[in-house]
């Protein structure tokens, strides 16, 4: 019976976090060597719309942390928003390398091309 009201409690506590949705999968990015600009371009709209729905997401969780009302924010609520912050500004900063070396290897293969 403890068990089962320390797991509903845990729950509760935890489901003001459960309301900023994380975005789908971050977008396939093609090999620059052997994309063709048609899909360097639709990859880029992808990367775009990706930071765009993480940065809604970062949003979310600072407007649900200062969203707490008369509650102080506890020092663990403090350090999951800090977690899920910077969780999240690695993995956009991780897209978008990916896809600018992508982008230097595209334009690589291009100038090779022509010569």
């Amino acid at each position: 019976m403890h068990r089962r009201a320390l797991a509903l409690i845990c729950w509760l506590a935890g489901a003001p976090a459960l309301a900023c949705d994380y975005p789908p999968a971050a977008p396939q990015i093609p090999d620059g060597k052997t994309a063709t600009s048609e899909q360097m371009v639709d990859a880029q709209k992808a990367v775009k719309d990706y930071v765009s729905k993480m940065e809604a997401y970062i949003a979310c969780l600072d407007t649900e942390v200062a969203g707490t009302g008369d509650q102080p924010v506890t020092e663990a609520q403090q350090h999951i928003h800090v977690e899920k912050h910077n969780a999240a500004v690695d993995e956009m900063q991780n897209v978008a390398d990916k896809y600018n070396a992508e982008v230097r290897a595209y334009k690589s293969a291009q100038d090779e091309a022509k010569y």
